[in-house]
């Protein structure tokens, strides 16, 4: 950010909006479902390799996914915030 511009997924300086208070709210709803998501993953890799068991190529790629949407439910609340105040 600089001077109050964003890059967009282009690299390129955009002007960044003031958010409302309803928009941060859903960002934050979002963030959280997909903490949760994720959570649920590791909690079940780490339950089924305390038992022994090798991750399946399922589980792992689930557990990637949820990591990715989490990272960017996380950037996009974070940028809004910065927006926001």
């Amino acid at each position: 950010m600089s001077n109050g511009r964003l890059r967009d997924s282009d690299g390129d300086f955009v002007q960044a909006r003031q958010m409302t208070r309803m928009e941060i709210d859903e960002l934050r709803s979002r963030y959280e479902a997909a903490f949760e998501v994720f959570r649920t993953h590791t909690t079940k890799l780490i339950v089924n390799s305390k038992g022994g068991q090798q991750p399946t190529p399922q589980d792992l790629s689930g557990e990637e996914e949820a990591l990715y949407e989490l990272t960017r439910a996380r950037r996009d609340l974070l940028d809004a915030l910065t927006r926001a105040y």
